[in-house]
Formats: C-alpha cells, structure tokens, sequence
C-alpha cells in the first residue's frame, strides 16, 4: 500500500508539472510571437504587402502545428488521469477499506501453476500416503509443504515469546507476536482443506490468558480471539470437530483484570520498580564515570595479545566471549563500554514496558488510575528518560566513538566460535572423495562458512539483510551434528547475535526502548503527575521535573507527522498546538508555577510583616527551609516539544505584575512591595525590575508621613546642616542594612505629587511643634532650684573670668561638679512631677535636639520649594525682553499656553452668545 500510494502521488505530480510546463510554454510563444509582430510592423513600407502574404502562409501552417500538438497533449494527459483515477481506485479498495491483510494472505502463491494442485481422491490420497510413506522410511528426498514449515516457525516463535514476555529480558517480544497471528493466519489459508489443522497450536494462540491483550497503538487494543475467529476460524476444516472452546469477551475481561491485579501488586509492593530504579541509579553513576569522552581506539590495536603484567581487566556478567584468542586491553575496554551501553537500553526498556502496559490495561478495561500508583509512575519515567538523556546527550560522544569498533568485537567474536568447526571441515575434507553425501555436506557448510567469514570481515555496517544472511550461514553450519558445538555455544552465538542486532540499530534501539510517546493517550495523568512532583520537593530534586517533560514530549514527532492544520496557511499542525496548549497552559501553569509563584509571594510578604510587626515571630530557618523553593527558581530552563520554559523569567514575571498591580490599586504600599522585592532578590535571588510608580520607595520619605507626625519624624532622624539632608538614626538594638534619607530632591517629588500647598499645612505643624517644645523647656528651666543652681554657677564663671581676663574657659573638673550638683537636685525632686524623673540636661538636650530638627526641616521644606519652583520656570515664559527666546521648552509652552487660552476665550463668547439668544 505504501508503494501503490508513492506510486500515485507521483503520477499526481507529474501531471500536475506538465501542465505547468505547457502553460509555460504557451506563455512563453505568446510573448515571443508579439515581439516578432512588432519587429515586422517597423519594416520598410515598399515590402508591405509581400510580407503580409509571407506572413499570412507562415501563421497558417504555425496553428495547424499547435493544433495538432494540442491533440496529442490532451490525449497523453486523459490517459494519465485515468491511470491516476484507477490507481485511487485500488487504494480506495485495499487501504481505505481495511482489507490489506485480507488482500495479502488470499492472494494467488502460485500464478505459474508450478506446484501440484491438492489431491482430492482416495487413488490420489493413497498414491500420495505410500510416496510419504516411503519418504519417511527412506527419507531424504522428502521435501515439506510450505505451510508446514511456517507452522514450525510459528511455533517456535512463539514459544520463545511466551517464554520472554513478562521477564527482565523482553523486548519487541509483546509487539512481535501481533505478526506472529498474521503468520498463522496464513499458515491456515496455505493448509489444504482436506487437511485439518493442528489444533493444539490453535488452543495455545486462543487461550493465552497471561496475554489477553495486546497493545496496538495507543490505546487500541489487539484481541487475539477476535482476531482468529475472523482471519482463521477454526470451523474451517472440513470432517473435524470442535474440540476447543473458543472462550468469550467477558472471559477475556477476566484474565485481563487478573493481569491488571498482578500489575497493580507489582506497582503496591514497590519491590521490582525500586531494584530498577536502583540498578538505574547504580548504571548512571558507572555511565558518567566510565562512557566519559576518551581517546579514539584505532582498529589495529584491538586484537593485541595482553602481557602477563597487565593488571586492566573488566568482569561482567554478559561479556563476549572469544575462547580462541587473547584479548588485548583496547578489545576489553570496547566489550566492557559496548554491555553498558547495552545495559542502559536494557533498563529504559523494561520501564517503558512496565508503565505501558499498566497504563494500556487501566483505559482498556475502563478501570480509574489510583493516586498512590503516581510516585511509581514518576520513578518509571524518571528511569527511562535517564537513559535517554545519558546516552544520547551527555555520553553520545562516546557511543559514537566505539559504535564501529564494538561491531568489530563483535564480528570477530561470532567468527572465532566457528574455529573447531574449521577445523573438522578442513581434516574431512581431506578424504571427500569416499561418500558424494558426505562431499555435498562438507561442500555446504565450507560454503557457508566462508559467506559468514566474507561477510563478518568485509563490512564493519551490518544492514538488516545482511544480519539475516549471517544467521542463515551459522544456521546452516548448526543444523548438521558435527559435534563440535554444546549448548551452551549455541546460547552464546545467540546472544552475540543478539547484541550485533541491537548494536548495529543502537540509535533506533535507544529511541524505541525510551520512548514515552504512549504517554499522549494517558495525559489525563500529567496534572497529578506534575502536582506530586512540585509537592514532594523536600525528598525529590528539581530536575526531576525535566525527565517527566520529557518524557510528554516524545509525543512531538507522532504530533508532527499530522496533516492537520488548523488553517491553511498554518505551519504548525494542529494536534500539536493542542497538546502545547493542553500541557503547558493549562497543566504546567496551573499546577506547578502559579502555585510557585504563590508560595514565594507568601513567604516574603511574612518575612516582611515579621520584620515590621513586633508580635509576629521571624521563620524558624530549621522548619521553614527556603532551598526547596530556591532548587525550583536555579534549576535550567525546561524544554517540551521544542518550547523552552524558564521558570525564573516565569515567576520574575509574576511577582513584578503582581507587585505593580498591588501598588497602583494602593499608592501607600508601594514600599511595602520594593521591600518584597530587596528579600526576593536576597533570599531567591530574583531580580525583579522597579515599577516605576512614584511612591516612597523611589525618592525616600513622603511628606505625608511627616506631616502626619513631626514629633516622630524629628526624633529618628539626624539633620545635617551642610548637606541639608536627614539620615535615619537607629538605636544600638536596632540592626539594619540600610538607612533611610531625606534630601531636597525627595521634599521636591513629593510637593510635585502633592501639591505646593502642603508646604503649608507642614509649616504650620512644625511652628506648632516647636511652641510645645519651648514651652516644655521653659517648664525645666522654671524650677527653682536648677535655676538657682545654674545662676549661682554662671556668676561664678563670670567672676573668674573677670579675675583673670577673657581667656578663661570653663573647665572640664567644675562641670563635673555641676553636674553632680544637678543629680543630686534630680534625686531629691523626682517625686515631684512624673516628667522630672529623667535627667534635667538629658530632657534640655532632647528637647534642644527636636528645636533643631524641626527648624532644620522647615529649612528644608523652604529650599525644596524653591528648588521646585526653579524646575518649573523653564516651562514658563516672560514678556519681558530678558527672556531667553531661544529656550525650546518656554517656546512651546507659550504657544500652548496661547492655544488654550484662545480655546476658553472662543467657548466662553459661544456660552455667553447663547445665552442672549435664550
């Protein structure tokens, strides 16, 4: 079917090009007949009419030409429509109708009539007995039927199947044996009627009840019994009883929940998944140390014989076996890298297998997926994305490297098992001439022993075919007892083969032992799958999360080969776009980064309110670990179908609308969030960007603070009077990273933001302020006793200093003294008032401190305002003639200035003009 619609779409196409070709071509004369009609218009007049009549002849004969090529191009393109038409025809017939298989088991085996046809006599039948009879006895000149050489087959393969399926070594074995039912279907056609099936071989392929069934594509499922009793029933042969009871759909069920169970106990037990994933983890390690990139082996140093002194030797359980020759140490290195490469397909392909097939019985049998098989189902596809990832991205170098050489070992390896079989044909060949059988017998495998050694040694690429011919030598060497090989050589041919199979395909192997395409019918899943990933961080790592992406995308070629387009001038197809959509919109979104981006909103806004809000308790760092949300934020972009996802950008992304949205709904706790935003960066290291807004935390402390309390305002801060600023004072038990300002610049945004007038409102509380601590320091200095006690010193200083002239200071021994005067006068009236039981000089310094203060901010808000009305007089302009007229800024603002004027000038005559009307 594959041919015949090659076949046709080539047909298509070359009508398709012809007919262009001839449109073309038409064009093309057109044009040229024009250019030639111009060309004879410009020649002399004297010609004229000679030349008409020349030219007259010439298009004559020109259009009887096309016509008649005309005629012959429409009749060659009717011919190929209708080879086109019928071949659509056929297709429409074989492949659109789903009768291939049926098409190709009944077709005709023996066009020529070269084989006799089946007897139907009893003469015909005995003649044909006695001759089988006597070719029994005699023996060597019977030839078996055809069909029963593929029932042989089929029963053998079978067997071998059976005997693979559900054990660590299985492979395509569960895929394979859906071929195997299409051979003995026709094995079945080829049997004569006359001649009644083998019945055992068909209760055996009915009744398997440890493959009830088998998994198709996807989610279709492959029914034996259905497929049997419609392509090979066996009610077909003629005089037999039934003797087998076919069982029934609901029987089929039954063993299929049995299977299902003991899937179900598999996965419970966690027992075989866990020694997997430990035999994965125990591979990985042994593949990052020993597939590291190293030298190239050359060819010529692989069969060197080893020194007695070498001490480089590998064991492995599966290693290959060369009894005749010496390995050289490049030869056991290349054996040793080639079973774990092996190896690693090995383990990818059981757990594949595992989760396929329990996933497949769970949609076949309608049966719901239980949560507490998710944490296995993670661990089958962390395992086998493993192995993808290690062999085909971080060791692949070295897969590469040994790819040629290990097929050598190989070769070399198949060939030197044949040596003692060399030996007996090379001592019998000697006396050949005694027995012209045993001459045709040592004629035979001499020939294929020498097809097997030209085949082995002349190519270092082994295609499909030439796999089958070396087993077809080796088979022919085999079949004849020479007693030269045991079984337990023959089971080592075997495997060897095995391993040239599986490595001469090693990237094809690879890919369908770690695919997880399957998972695109069972991506119901993947919400759960992703939320136990992001919930269980503590005791998973963050790069877990790339394996089961991964593992979703193997779905992307399947996706891609789909001629499903949304529209036509789409060039992604649309199962594709849906599936994107399906996994990273709405699943991965959902259910892994918002819920990220949440927690991490959450913990900062607590570590923040711990920081400002007395009573709430700063996180326990032992309880509250902030690595298990820092591994999801550093861990390297994600990539699924093509499309890479950096979570970080992600929540980056999230957190400044966030906090951008949050600030523009309240202006006042746009701080708040830019403090959010300084723990983000250092705790998580996210650098979020500024949102622009003009709140606090752009240009310091807003004037509305400290309109709403001067008193708080003048006593943490600090006022400089050279640089006119203010710089945040903190206690000793206050710790802190960084200390806040207060400069002309920030006084300026913040009348801009609010207006001029606020100046005043300001001025007036500090003036208020400033009379309440005079007063209080008036009320200090009215006591009697420090009064009396700071005259008697004044005049004491006064009089020293007129003793001995104007250099006098006040020494550092009587301040002391005062002081201590002053201390007793506090201990003695502490019980007087509550406001005298601090220290008189601390309360008059506290008090001369707030004056200061507060004078030095009204200060400040006086040279603000001029700053500020300095910024805004380049958008003003003046009358004057010592304007600057070449200033662009009051040039524009004069002539907007101009137009709005004009504007409420002619709306105002509009307004008062209707109103006379009226």
């Amino acid at each position: 079917n594959n041919i015949e619609l090659h076949e046709a779409w080539d047909l298509y196409k070359s009508i398709i090009t012809e007919r262009a070709e001839k449109i073309e071509a038409k064009v093309a004369s057109v044009v040229r007949s024009a250019a030639e009609k111009v060309a004879r218009e410009a020649a002399a007049a004297t010609s004229k009419s000679s030349n008409e009549k020349d030219k007259d002849g010439i298009s004559d004969l020109d259009h009887e030409n096309d016509e008649e090529d005309q005629h012959e191009e429409d009749y060659e393109c009717r011919t190929n429509i209708v080879r086109l038409e019928r071949m659509i025809m056929q297709i429409d017939f074989t492949l659109l109708s789903s009768r291939s298989f049926l098409i190709c088991i009944e077709q005709n085996f023996d066009p020529r009539n070269l084989f006799p046809l089946p007897y139907h006599d009893h003469e015909d039948r005995a003649t044909v007995q006695t001759t089988s009879n006597h070719s029994n006895n005699h023996g060597k000149n019977y030839v078996k039927p055809i069909h029963e050489h593929i029932k042989i087959i089929v029963t053998t393969l079978y067997d071998k199947y059976i005997s693979v399926i559900d054990t660590p070594t299985e492979t395509t074995e569960r895929d394979d044996i859906i071929g195997l039912y299409g051979l003995y279907c026709l094995y079945r056609r080829l049997v004569p009627s006359n001649n009644a099936p083998d019945d055992k071989l068909h209760k055996a392929l009915c009744t398997n009840r440890n493959l009830p069934l088998i998994s198709l594509f996807g989610t279709i499922p492959f029914l034996p019994i259905d497929f049997l009793s419609t392509y090979a029933p066996l009610e077909i042969a003629r005089g037999m009883r039934m003797r087998i009871r076919t069982p029934s759909k609901n029987e089929i069920l039954e063993d299929a929940k049995v299977v299902l169970d003991k899937q179900k106990k598999i996965f419970s037990s966690k027992a075989i998944i866990s020694e997997l994933y430990d035999e994965c983890f125990a591979w990985t390690f042994k593949a990052e140390n020993d597939l590291a990139p190293s030298e190239r082996i050359n060819d010529s140093v692989l069969f060197e014989p080893t020194t007695s002194s070498s001490t480089y030797s590998y064991t492995q359980q599966n290693t290959f076996i060369t009894p005749f020759h010496q390995r050289s140490q490049a030869t056991e290195l290349i054996e040793y890298k080639t079973d774990l490469i092996l190896q690693g397909v090995r383990i990818g392909r059981r757990a594949t297998l595992l989760l396929r097939n329990f996933l497949f019985y769970h949609s076949s049998l309608c049966v719901s997926l239980e949560s507490r098989y998710i944490p296995v189902i993670e661990m089958l596809c962390s395992i086998a994305k493993s192995v993808d990832k290690t062999l085909r991205q971080r060791r692949r170098s070295c897969v590469v490297s040994i790819h040629k050489a290990a097929l050598k070992v190989i070769a070399t390896s198949i060939f030197d098992c044949f040596d003692k079989l060399r030996s007996y044909i090379d001592e019998r060949s000697v006396d050949h001439g005694k027995d012209a059988e045993d001459h045709v017998l040592i004629s035979n495998v001499s020939t294929s022993l020498w097809a097997l050694e030209s085949i082995l040694k002349g190519t270092s690429a082994f295609s499909p075919s030439r796999r089958y011919a070396i087993e077809v030598a080796i088979q022919s060497c085999c079949q004849e007892n020479f007693d030269c090989f045991s079984s337990d050589d023959i089971k080592s041919i075997q495997n060897l083969l095995q391993k040239l199979k599986l490595l001469s395909e090693i990237d094809d192997n690879i890919i369908q032992a770690c695919d997880c395409s399957f998972l695109y019918f069972h991506k119901e899943i993947y919400p759960t799958l992703v939320k136990y990933v992001y919930q269980s961080s503590q005791h998973l790592q963050a790069g877990r999360m790339q394996l089961i992406m991964s593992a979703f995308s193997d779905a992307s070629p399947m996706l891609i080969s789909s001629t499903y387009f949304d529209t036509p001038s789409s060039n992604t197809p649309l199962y594709l776009e849906q599936y994107l959509s399906f996994v990273i919109k709405d699943i991965f979104h959902e259910a892994f980064l918002l819920p990220l981006c949440l927690e991490i909103e959450s913990s900062l806004r607590l570590l923040l309110f711990a920081k400002n809000v007395d009573e709430m308790k700063p996180p326990n760092p032992r309880k509250q670990k902030f690595d298990d949300l820092r591994k999801y934020i550093d861990m390297p972009p994600l990539y699924f179908c093509g499309i890479i996802i950096y979570t970080k950008r992600a929540i980056q992304r999230y957190l400044e609308r966030s906090f951008y949205n949050f600030s523009t709904v309240g202006i006042c706790d746009s701080k708040t969030y830019a403090d959010m935003a300084i723990l983000g960066r250092e705790i998580y290291g996210l650098d979020l960007m500024d949102n622009n807004l003009p709140a606090e935390n752009a240009r310091g402390v807003d004037i509305i603070e400290i309109l709403e309390n001067v008193d708080s305002f003048a006593s943490k801060y600090n006022y400089n009077l050279n640089q006119q600023n203010f710089v945040e004072r903190k206690m000793n038990n206050e710790g802190s990273k960084y200390l806040k300002t207060l400069g002309i610049e920030s006084i300026s945004h913040s009348l801009q933001r609010h207006g001029l007038c606020i100046a005043t409102s300001l001025m007036k509380e500090i003036h208020r302020c400033l009379q309440k601590h005079f007063q209080q320091l008036l009320q200090i200095f009215s006591n009697d006793f420090f009064r009396s006690l700071l005259s008697k010193e004044s005049r004491s200083f006064e009089q020293e200093k007129r003793d001995q002239g104007c250099t006098k200071t006040y020494s550092f021994e009587r301040a002391m003294l005062l002081r201590k005067e002053i201390v007793k006068l506090n201990e003695r009236d502490q019980r007087d008032t509550a406001a005298e039981e601090l220290f008189f000089l601390d309360l008059c310094k506290e008090h001369v401190t707030m004056i200061g203060n507060m004078v030095g901010l009204a200060r400040l808000i006086r040279s603000s305002k001029m700053y500020t009305k300095n910024q805004l007089n380049q958008y003003l302009y003046k009358s004057e003639c010592g304007s600057n007229p070449n200033n662009h800024h009051t040039g524009k603002a004069k002539e907007e200035e101009s137009d709005v004027l004009h504007t409420l000038v002619h709306d105002f005559k509009h307004v008062m003009t209707a109103d006379n009307i009226d």
